[in-house]
């Protein structure tokens, strides 16, 4: 890895003081104390700055980063409020669960098809194709007003989205030096965090009354950041990777053939168990921590609404800071420290669920959310380092499964628990499955870490089966 100067953050317990109640002022103590040495001087960069950190990055990349944030601003303008417009529609508590449900269910299957088309056919097609497809489920959504319909649009939206995000994880990497790699998914995932951080609030601004005039402007924005990728963003996939394709291996016995092969790579297969761990502990914020503070919190709206205000405002401004610091270390330091800070952060939400405290409750925020940041150094590039060059967006497809399926069984199985032994001890327990998955990430670094010395030293970085295309 390359090495750059970086001054670690420093902390003056003496001139910091905690906020009694005031979440505002929480934030606002939070960000004054943290410097961020990657961006420069905040209140005076300079233009030669600037101009160095876009030159880091291929213009394909500030591209697609590009896009992605204006699709996802406008996209999350309604999301939030899906359940209301459910509701709207006559759908009750239980049906409008599984309505929503059918989204991460269909992402099980899209991010595979959508992995092993990219591969075949290319990347270009992939995202432009899906992003055609998401203006259209949009409309739909714009008019929708019965439950099947929202149903229908539920599962096909998932199936877009994950449909997608494979050829984009790919070419990404297709654009970019592994070196450069965690810094890439980092700005990526800067761009993502910023739309979902401002989509809300535009949405909040219009009023959840206004359904068909949201997705009517989610609709328009997303043309317009398919009609960017169109104009600016050229086929990624390699010539050597396209050339060792074979046309027929889009589907069919072909690829069910892939597929097979790809589940083979042992490294691959426990870093989606890690995953998968990880996403069933992510999940049961949005889910049994939610349903534990209602009952608890007399100001819930206010209080679990700054949580997700405080993860998405600091992963906007830490993720490329710290993916920064840890490139200077192994990629397995970065995946147990931030399980281990993901595991502490669950364990302050267990406690302060019981003390009812929100002040500390935000303090488990940011220690959640600086682990979820940490995490994210080594889960972003893990899969593309790893992937032969031929078949890498199929490897992406496969790294979907655990947010798909973590997406599923993490509610059903944390809420069940919850009326068994209660919400502060499902978060607790949860901890546990945030360790577990450092230590199976620790593990598979250690087979990356192989895999590209063998690349660096021109060995290369095939994984010891053939892959039928």
């Amino acid at each position: 890895m390359h090495s750059r100067s970086f001054d670690i953050i420093r902390v003056n317990p003496f001139h910091f003081q905690l906020p009694q109640a005031d979440p505002c002022y929480f934030l606002t103590s939070l960000v004054s104390f943290l410097r961020l040495p990657y961006y420069g001087d905040i209140g005076g960069t300079s233009v030669r700055h600037l101009r160095d950190i876009y030159n880091r990055f291929s213009p394909t990349l500030w591209v697609l980063a590009i896009s992605r944030l204006v699709d996802l601003t406008t996209l999350w303008m309604a999301i939030p409020f899906m359940s209301l417009f459910l509701k709207r529609a006559g759908a009750s508590d239980a049906l409008t669960g599984l309505v929503l449900a059918l989204n991460p269910i269909a992402s099980v299957f899209g991010g595979l098809l959508g992995g092993q088309v990219s591969d075949v056919r290319g990347r270009k097609p992939v995202l432009l194709g899906a992003m055609s497809l998401r203006v259209l489920v949009l409309l739909g959504y714009a008019f929708a007003t019965q439950v099947w319909q929202f149903a229908i649009l539920a599962f096909l939206n998932g199936l877009v989205a994950s449909f997608f995000q494979p050829a984009f994880t790919a070419a990404i990497a297709d654009v970019t030096p592994p070196e450069r790699r965690p810094e890439a998914y980092s700005l990526s995932r800067v761009a993502s965090n910023l739309g979902v951080g401002l989509g809300p609030l535009l949405g909040g601004l219009l009023g959840v009354s206004h359904q068909t005039l949201i997705f009517s402007i989610a609709a328009t924005s997303t043309t317009l950041a398919g009609l960017l990728i169109f104009w600016q963003v050229p086929e990624t996939l390699p010539d050597q990777a396209r050339r060792a394709q074979s046309p027929r291996a889009a589907g069919g016995r072909d690829m069910l053939s892939a597929w097979a092969a790809v589940f083979q790579d042992w490294a691959l297969l426990i870093f989606v168990l890690a995953g998968l761990l990880s996403q069933v502990a992510y999940q049961q914020i949005g889910s049994t921590y939610a349903v534990t503070l209602v009952s608890r919190l007399t100001d819930y709206d206010r209080v679990y609404g700054m949580i997700w205000t405080i993860n998405g405002l600091l992963v906007v401004l830490l993720q490329l800071p710290i993916t920064a610091l840890f490139e200077r270390f192994p990629m397995a330091v970065a995946a147990m420290t931030g399980c281990l800070t993901f595991g502490l952060g669950y364990l302050l939400f267990a406690a302060a669920a019981v003390s009812v405290q929100p002040l500390f409750i935000y303090v488990a925020a940011v220690v959640w959310t600086l682990g979820e940041i940490i995490l994210a150094v080594p889960q972003s590039s893990y899969v593309t380092d790893i992937a032969p060059e031929a078949i890498r967006a199929r490897y992406a497809g496969a790294a979907s499964l655990p947010w798909a399926i973590g997406g599923v069984i993490g509610p059903t199985v944390g809420t069940t628990l919850k009326g068994i032994v209660g919400g502060p001890a499902v978060m607790a327990g949860v901890s546990v499955l945030a360790v577990l998955a450092g230590f199976l990430f620790i593990v598979a670094e250690r087979e990356r870490t192989r895999r590209l010395a063998a690349l660096a030293a021109g060995a290369g970085c095939e994984p010891p089966y053939h892959v039928a295309t």
